[in-house]
């Protein structure tokens, strides 16, 4: 795909082929350790939520708040908002009403087994609700590992290690350089596929893996591909898919220090998610040419009313909007690559209601992409995009990101590309008109038609500055989305943007479609006083979530 300027003829042609496609190093040692020092501060900065950790200390004023956690066995706790991070027991004491995620994290030889007391199941991540003293214990136990090592990296080998190796368990595969003619697969398994390096465990395919999981819980999402070379070789092959249940979202998968190479003919892509599925993409080299996308997150789901035809992501979209929590496809540290004309999507959240946070990446000749709520898909809900370096080169350089539906952040980004840090866009209001969800002109039940004259439809469904956290059934009925405008603050030309440094902060937005498009997505008030996105302003009580991811660890 080519990506060139806003206002380009081109574009539009580019995008409405997109539509018809489907849901479609490592950074320096000293820059990591500095990050890490800074979003520990950044974590203690939050207005909504407030710590106060004891250690032991009686503080009777906060006990009435105070949430105790207890590990059995190895692993650890990580709250968010943050508070609480160890490996042992330990407690922190919250404002009365916080809604604190815990993450339980196994370590390296054990699995998650379940929680108990203010806990309950099996699922890693759990909700505490601070009306109380609340305790919370997690249970871990030496995981079924058991090893298969593969005879060689050909498929058969890789397949039959697969279906050999116990639940929990780990495939080695040898180096050595072999060509798939069909992809490794495995259903509701646990499996850790781990090479020898990406130097030395090379394979050419197609589509190389496809995991799928139809647990209603987590339980088969906690598997890893790690260690070897992934060349694409069909001209509309998908590396890596992932296909998990609807019945809940998922989470527990990682895909790390990897190498994915496509040589830039057809639309390949490098990792498809389908479902609402969270996990971590880390530390991957991405030498790509210019496909539709490097990755692809659609998560989709199905919901069905009477006058919209299959819209996909309603589960997604029902659900609230959560910052800063691990239910997101986690994108960090990974260094991307494209030489092809036209560049490439770094990431492109194609349908389905997309969660992603894309941080301390960078990223050369291609860009961050949502698209826009159409026909009968639900474009990005949530894009938190921050410590990223962005370059420009003769594939592409223009702009770094383009949303065109969700809410989210976008800070602490150095661009060296020609334009603003992000172009925002809303096409439904001036442009597409695809049915079923048609034009945002004011005659449709799902919009919110609010009376803006520039913009009658306003605000339109899935746009940029709207929340999840409704049902299509609901918006139908009559129940809109809420107010959740984009923050877009501290990006510039300058190296220290991006690693807490010293900053120019030039850069903000640019709109796509002029006039037209501006009275849909407005930094300036709408008739009853809301905007969709804010530039110069850091989003309150936002703090981003544990860097590096607890998954970076395990599974």
């Amino acid at each position: 795909m080519t990506f060139r300027k806003p206002g380009s003829s081109a574009l539009a042609a580019v995008l409405s082929l997109a539509a018809l496609l489907p849901a479609c190093s490592f950074q320096q040692n000293a820059d990591r350790a500095q990050a890490r020092s800074e979003h520990a501060a950044s974590r203690s900065a939050s207005a909504a939520v407030k710590p106060r950790i004891t250690g032991g200390r009686h503080q009777p004023q906060w006990a009435s708040n105070r949430l105790n956690t207890v590990v059995s066995g190895s692993g650890a706790i990580v709250s968010a908002p943050s508070g609480i991070q160890c490996g042992a027991n330990c407690s922190a004491d919250f404002d009365a009403g916080a809604s604190m995620v815990l993450t339980a994290t196994p370590a390296a030889g054990s699995a998650f087994t379940g929680w108990s007391g203010a806990c309950s199941g099996s699922e890693q991540l759990c909700t505490v609700a601070m009306s109380a003293a609340k305790t919370a214990t997690a249970t871990f136990a030496l995981a079924q590992t058991g090893m298969v090592a593969a005879a060689s990296c050909s498929q058969a080998h890789v397949q039959g290690a697969v279906d050999a190796v116990a639940n929990g368990g780990t495939v080695t595969v040898p180096a050595g350089t072999c060509t798939w003619a069909a992809s490794v697969s495995w259903k509701d398994k646990n499996v850790k596929v781990i090479g020898a390096g990406k130097d030395a465990t090379i394979i050419n395919c197609g589509n190389c893996f496809s995991i799928q999981s139809t647990a209603v819980t987590s339980a088969f999402s906690r598997w890893r591909i790690s260690g070897m070379t992934l060349q694409g070789t069909a001209p509309a092959g998908i590396v890596i898919t992932l296909w998990d249940n609807y019945g809940g979202w998922h989470y527990g998968w990682r895909i790390d220090n990897m190498r994915f190479k496509y040589p830039g003919a057809g639309s390949g892509y490098g990792i498809f998610i389908g479902g609402p599925t969270y996990g971590l993409i880390d530390h991957n080299e991405w030498q790509w040419g210019n496909g539709l996308a490097i990755i692809i997150a659609a998560q989709t789901d199905s919901e069905y009313p009477a006058t919209l035809s299959n819209p996909q992501g309603g589960y997604v979209l029902s659900q609230p909007l959560e910052m800063g929590t691990p239910k997101a496809v986690y994108i960090e540290d990974n260094t991307y690559v494209s030489t092809a004309p036209g560049g490439c999507a770094a990431y492109d959240t194609s349908s389905g209601g997309g969660r992603a946070v894309f941080r301390y990446n960078t990223v050369t000749g291609c860009l961050y992409y949502s698209h826009w709520t159409r026909t009968a898909e639900i474009g990005g809900v949530l894009h938190e995009i921050y410590r990223n370096k962005f370059i420009g080169n003769t594939a592409f350089d223009s702009y770094p990101i383009r949303l065109e539906a969700g809410t989210g952040a976008i800070f602490d980004n150095t661009n060296l590309m020609t334009d603003n840090v992000a172009v925002l866009d809303e096409r439904r209001g001036f442009m597409e008109t695809s049915a079923p969800l048609g034009a945002c002109d004011g005659s449709k039940s799902w919009d919110g038609n609010a009376g803006d004259p520039a913009a009658p439809g306003w605000p339109c469904l899935g746009q940029i500055g709207r929340a999840p956290g409704r049902s299509i059934s609901q918006i139908m009925a009559g129940s809109k989305q809420h107010s959740a405008p984009l923050y877009i603050w501290n990006n510039g030309r300058l190296d220290g943007c991006r690693n807490g440094g010293s900053c120019d902060n030039t850069l903000g937005v640019s709109v796509f479609g002029g006039v037209q498009g501006g009275a849909y997505v407005k930094a300036t008030p709408h008739p009853n006083g809301e905007v969709d996105y804010v530039v110069g302003t850091p989003k309150p009580g936002y703090q981003p979530y544990v860097y590096p991811h607890p998954l970076a660890a395990g599974p």
